[in-house]
């Protein structure tokens, strides 16, 4: 799905699904194409957050695991956080940390010097091309991923039929960081009669990747789903975070949903490209 995309930055359908012929096409195959000092990770929920008690300019100031280890900071004194879904690595980010702030992994990487830059300025029209892609690509991306259940479905996703063969609509349950692992677990077992094995599956793909569909068919048949999965989270209470109340579900259109996910692969697809591509206009 990702070949059409890398089709229309590089103008060759004979391309796969990344930018290299582009980067070659355009003289980059030196510094400029090389990862950047700055790690910029993105915090999944749940991972764990690094920072140095010592040396960061605030507590908001966290390594990822990775660069945390290969960092001074791991023989001072610092202190291990839970992200919430939230946040990037600040390794590189010389304004969040009072010294080191470059771990071993990205202090090695060399910057383009003057020449490299002069071989590898792109032309206007490739500039243009490459900076229309990406919004479209930002645009598309924001708003089906931001859409909530209150607003009419954006007309691109109306415009589309669904399969007849598939579920009109599904059952989409949240991470909300208040809900443990096992009252998910046991919420799913009871609401959507699956057995423990499933509601693990289900409980440890919300946890991972945000959410997960749990429930597809029809309007009515997803609305009792979400219900009954309320209904019985609804007296929950976190004690760590002192938050209570149901889990987060939502019913929602699959083609909203099918649309969604791709956007998520899309904004991936872009994330790896920028890191290689340093060059890659926004």
């Amino acid at each position: 799905m990702l070949h059409p995309v890398a089709s229309a930055y590089c103008l060759n359908k004979n391309v796969g699904s990344d930018l290299k012929p582009l980067m070659e096409s355009c003289g980059l195959g030196g510094a400029e194409s090389r990862s950047s000092n700055i790690c910029g990770h993105v915090f999944k929920a749940g991972e764990a957050t690094y920072s140095c008690k010592e040396c960061a300019c605030d507590p908001t100031c966290v390594f990822c695991h990775q660069c945390f280890q290969k960092s001074a900071h791991r023989f001072h004194k610092y202190r291990i956080a839970q992200s919430g879904g939230s946040g990037y690595c600040d390794c590189g980010d010389v304004e969040a940390w009072k010294t080191d702030p470059t771990c071993e992994l990205h202090a090695q990487e060399p910057q383009p010097n003057v020449e490299e830059r002069k071989s590898s300025q792109l032309s206007e029209d490739v500039c243009e091309r490459l900076r229309a892609l990406t919004r479209t690509i930002l645009r598309y991306s924001t708003s089906v991923i931001c859409w909530q259940p209150s607003d009419e479905l954006p007309d691109f996703v109306l415009q589309f039929d669904l399969d007849p063969a598939l579920p009109p609509y599904q059952t989409i349950l949240y991470n909300d960081e208040t809900h443990t692992y096992d009252s998910v677990i046991r919420a799913l077992n009871l609401s959507i009669h699956c057995n423990e094995q499933q509601a693990m599956i289900l409980a440890t793909i919300v946890d991972r990747e945000g959410r997960s569909s749990v429930r597809a068919g029809t309007n009515d048949f997803c609305t009792r789903a979400k219900d009954e999965i309320q209904r019985r989270t609804s007296r929950d209470t976190n004690r760590r975070t002192e938050k209570s109340g149901p889990l987060e579900v939502r019913v929602m259109d699959s083609r909203l949903v099918a649309m969604q996910n791709f956007a998520i692969k899309l904004m991936n697809w872009l994330t790896i490209q920028t890191q290689h591509f340093r060059m890659l206009p926004f």
